[in-house]
């Protein structure tokens, strides 16, 4: 009994972060292994943790690379996406595709998002074209936001329509799922979009320290981003002998990376489902607080990954700040986290820019992210949730 209260005294002392990664004896192991082998990078690793990954999303290639970032400049690359090419993205997500498309000099349009659930949406993207007149659009992003899907199938309506490419960024979304017709599909299956991108980021649901990989069902696609992740450059039959067939990068993944994703890779359930449970315990504890705060849908519970969980506070309602809560709660040792700033906030969004996005400023202003991961505790979120209503309770 002293033993257990000073392991719960000494856990006390220290924060509870809004996300963490888990690395256990085997994933050490298999790096280990690596580590002692012939090679670092270019080995074997690469291609078997492709395959797994390809295996685990029912889809036909993955591609992996050297980051999420990576694997939406080599998906942007793959489809010709340049100066001639409009994209169309949603105002909240995290800046990535934003800075890329923008190097790669794309004519870039914000569309808005659902306030409650911070998704693109078919009515946003409609909305994107008719108030900026586009005659055509050439790629539409989508992000699955805390692993929460878009609405693929009446996305895909718009996709007919105008004739667009789609590319999912799914770095929120691995192990999430969805209905079309009554039929289940995972993020990353390929047959409702044309590329779909993941990050391997730590914190997210698997990792390989940094690390991405983008997936399809196209061939000529697949093919074409190998050669953009590693200089252009086809090799023959004969190792000295290759040829330059485009101007690539450098964005592979090495193999000690490689070893680690396929050793978390084995894990994913495991992990999807602790996330799961974390998310239902939220559900439980928040539950009859719903006057104040607004939670994430709970119907989907079983379908999303958890990447985040993401609630709702109307603070101009309650008379205080989100800095100050967020103030508030690291003191308590608690790391609170906001997903994400508006892209049209930042010093890089062109100045002359009209267009109001209302529900994103709505979802920006009263939205932020609880600490979920693999090695959240119950205590843990006991603790979060009750620091975060006892503050509600001295404040309103």
């Amino acid at each position: 009994m002293l033993i257990t209260g000073l392991i719960n005294m000494s856990r006390k002392k220290f924060y509870i972060r809004y996300g963490s990664h888990y690395i256990d004896k085997q994933d050490i192991e298999h790096l280990s292994k690596t580590l002692k082998s012939d090679y670092l990078t270019q080995g074997d690793k690469v291609k078997k943790f492709e395959k797994n990954l390809a295996r685990y999303l029912r889809v036909k290639y993955a591609v992996s690379c050297s980051s999420g970032t990576a694997a939406i400049h080599i998906a942007m690359k793959a489809l010709n996406l340049n100066s001639d090419s409009i994209v169309i993205m949603p105002i909240i997500n995290f800046v990535a595709a934003y800075n890329v498309s923008k190097n790669l000099n794309c004519k870039t349009f914000f569309a808005d998002v659902d306030q409650y659930s911070g998704l693109i949406t078919p009515q946003s993207i409609t909305e994107c074209i008719n108030k900026n007149k586009l005659k055509k659009v050439d790629a539409l992003f989508v992000m699955h936001h805390g692993g929460h899907v878009c609405d693929l199938e009446k996305i895909n309506i718009l996709k007919k329509k105008y004739k667009f490419y789609i590319i999912e960024d799914a770095c929120h979304a691995l192990g999430s799922s969805y209905f079309i017709n009554q039929k289940k599909f995972k993020v990353g299956c390929g047959l409702h979009s044309d590329l779909i991108t993941f990050s391997f980021h730590p914190i997210k649901a698997i990792t390989t320290g940094e690390g991405g990989a983008l997936v399809t069902n196209n061939l000529k696609l697949a093919t074409k981003s190998k050669l953009i992740r590693s200089h252009g450059i086809k090799r023959s039959n004969k190792h000295w002998i290759y040829d330059v067939q485009l101007n690539g990068l450098n964005y592979r993944l090495s193999d000690i990376a490689a070893s680690l994703g396929i050793s978390q890779l084995n894990k994913i359930k495991k992990f999807i489902d602790q996330r799961q449970r974390i998310a239902k315990h939220y559900f439980k504890l928040i539950k009859n607080s719903n006057n104040y705060i607004r939670l994430p849908d709970k119907k989907l519970v079983n379908q999303n990954s958890w990447h985040l969980f993401t609630i709702q506070i109307d603070f101009e309602k309650l008379n205080f700040s989100k800095s100050t809560l967020f103030e508030f709660m690291l003191k308590k040792k608690i790391i609170l986290q906001q997903h994400y700033i508006p892209t049209n906030l930042f010093k890089i969004y062109p100045k002359n820019e009209k267009n109001k996005f209302k529900n994103a400023d709505y979802f920006y202003k009263n939205s932020l992210s609880l600490p979920i991961h693999y090695k959240l505790e119950k205590s843990d979120q006991i603790r979060v949730v009750k620091e975060l209503l006892n503050y509600i309770k001295i404040k309103k």
